[in-house]
């Protein structure tokens, strides 16, 4: 199809998809992505995931989620074979390892709760997927847990990326997760700027911070889309100027916590919206959840500040969702001292949940919404 054909020029400013945000921070926010920036990422893409006909790549996420977009286009532009995730094996780790080996596929884009519960079918059943080269994690924090490293560790043909990006920006980083696994960090890092791509990582004056400081990450250039659709007030305060790029250009404001690391690579923390007061201490849930995921009984792990009753919902009480791992069994009483021991006693939820599996999102993310109600009078421990 060329210009003739069309009733106007076909422009990178022109949209390329209008994708809605998961609303895990309010209401979803339907989101309008411009071909420069579609451009962009496959052109990455490309460089980072060499191969084409012959690779199998399962198109796993569900279409509502940004990361479809990449899995699709990105294997259609090199020729590859995009298999469709039944949704059996969407919905059950142990059908989608069995359908990973029976299809031979070698690439599988998944959020970070989905690979920890692959990781987990894989080894109960015993299963080498030998085919399987690339395992790429997009929509939530990595976190290399103990599950994770030993999974890697195993088939080390497979090759663990951290993929980054809010659904303003699709994605910025494509980090591949190099070195022993017993040397990896907690949580893997987000890595550099894709090209034609920048990230700043700003206090609340819009300065550059330090490296190895906290602050939030801001990010210009191709990347960033047009805005939301029929919210001008929203992405006028979302999309601000770049005061370090030419004139006109704009930034995302991403409400994530990052830092650089001595590396030059970016290094995620939380999300400033996830931090909350308890008894007057600043608390990073991240923190929390990072903890309690070095435990070895412990298959995931989920942590919620949530309020100490219907009436009382200024009281914020920290409450700890955890699924064990097989054959485990979790005491919240001696889950509460040993995580005492680490943290300080403001950091320690004063519930834990203990659950067969986490509800999730229909992108594969965690269902905040959907968790049970905690009981605190449950965990009280000691007299009045």
């Amino acid at each position: 199809v060329t210009d003739d054909l069309r009733v106007s020029p076909l422009r990178q400013e022109n949209p390329a998809y209008v994708i809605y945000t998961s609303g895990s921070t309010g209401t979803p926010k339907a989101v309008v992505m411009h071909t420069a920036g579609l451009l962009n990422l496959i052109a990455a893409h490309i460089r980072a995931y060499p191969g084409g006909e012959g690779v199998r790549t399962a198109q796993f996420t569900a279409l509502g989620f940004d990361f479809s977009v990449q899995e699709i286009l990105g294997t259609v532009v090199m020729g590859k074979a995009l298999h469709i995730t039944p949704t059996e094996a969407r919905h059950s780790a142990e059908e989608l390892v069995h359908w990973l080996d029976r299809h031979r596929i070698n690439e599988l884009f998944a959020p970070n709760l989905v690979i920890e519960a692959m990781a987990e079918a894989a080894e109960e059943h015993r299963l080498d997927l030998t085919h399987l080269t690339d395992v790429l994690q997009g929509g939530e924090a990595l976190i290399l847990s103990d599950r994770i490293r030993h999974f890697c560790a195993k088939r080390p043909h497979i090759r663990l990326h951290n993929v980054y990006g809010p659904t303003e920006n699709h994605v910025i980083t494509l980090h591949k997760v190099t070195g022993a696994t017993e040397t990896w960090p907690l949580s893997a890092p987000l890595g550099q700027p894709v090209g034609n791509t920048r990230g700043y990582v700003l206090e609340d004056g819009l300065q550059p911070v330090p490296v190895g400081m906290p602050g939030e990450l801001y990010i210009a250039g191709n990347a960033v889309s047009r805005g939301y659709l029929n919210r001008p007030g929203l992405t006028a305060e979302r999309f601000v100027a770049d005061p370090f790029g030419p004139a006109g250009a704009r930034m995302y404001r991403s409400g994530d916590l990052v830092r650089w690391s001595a590396e030059g690579e970016l290094e995620f923390l939380g999300r400033i919206d996830h931090q909350v007061k308890v008894r007057g201490f600043r608390v990073e849930l991240g923190e929390i959840e990072g903890a309690l995921a070095q435990h070895p009984g412990i298959a995931q792990v989920g942590v919620l500040a949530l309020p100490a009753s219907e009436t009382n919902t200024a009281d914020k009480r920290l409450v700890a969702y955890v699924v064990p791992a097989t054959g485990a069994e979790l005491q919240p009483q001696r889950l509460r001292s040993e995580l005492a021991r680490t943290l300080p006693d403001f950091m320690v939820p004063s519930a834990f949940v203990v659950l067969e599996s986490f509800p999730l999102t229909p992108n594969g993310k965690l269902d905040r919404k959907a968790l049970p109600a905690p009981d605190f009078a449950a965990g009280a421990v000691g007299r009045g």
